[in-house]
C-alpha cells in the first residue's frame, strides 16, 4: 500500500473496501478480522485452548531472559488465610526478580516462604510460571 494511500486514509473520513482493508492488514502484520476489532469484544483470558498444547521446561536462565521482557506479574504464596496470588509491578536485576513492597503488608508476608512467580503472554509461551523463595534484599537466595 502507497503512503499517500495510507495518509489519506488515516486523515479522511472513509468506507475503505474490503480489499484496502487486507492490503493494510497485510502492511501493518496483522489480520482483516483483527483491524475490524474481532476479539477485542472478549475479556483477557477467554481465547480458544490451543488443539495440541506443549508444555516445556525451560532452563533458568533462559526463563529469567523471558521474565525480564515483562513488568508485570503474579506472586503466588500461601498466607495465614490460604493461597494468595498477587499482581507486582517487577523488573529482573542480576537475574534476581525483584519488585518493591511495604513492611506488613501481603506481599511482605511471603520473605522466607516457597512462592511461585507467573507472567502470561511471553513471546511464544502463553503462561511462564517460576518456583522460588521469597527473601530480602542481600539475604541470601539459595534454596
Amino acid at each position: 500500500m502507497a503512503p499517500g494511500h495510507l495518509s489519506y486514509l488515516e486523515t479522511h473520513t472513509a468506507d475503505p473496501g474490503s480489499g484496502t482493508l487486507v492490503r493494510l492488514a497485510d502492511a501493518l502484520g496483522t489480520t482483516y478480522g483483527a483491524l475490524q476489532g474481532g476479539g477485542s469484544d472478549r475479556p483477557s483470558g477467554r481465547g480458544s485452548a490451543l488443539r495440541d498444547p506443549h508444555l516445556l521446561d525451560l532452563g533458568e536462565e533462559e526463563c529469567r531472559g523471558l521474565l525480564s521482557t515483562h513488568g508485570v506479574g503474579r506472586l503466588v504464596f500461601t498466607t495465614e488465610h490460604g493461597p494468595a496470588v498477587l499482581p507486582v509491578n517487577y523488573e529482573v536485576t542480576d537475574g534476581v526478580v525483584a519488585f518493591r513492597t511495604a513492611s506488613g503488608s501481603t506481599t511482605a508476608s511471603a520473605v522466607e516462604q516457597q512462592v511461585a512467580f507467573e507472567v502470561d503472554q511471553v513471546g511464544d509461551a502463553m503462561s511462564l510460571e517460576c518456583p522460588g523463595r521469597g527473601s530480602l534484599p542481600g539475604r541470601d537466595r539459595s534454596g
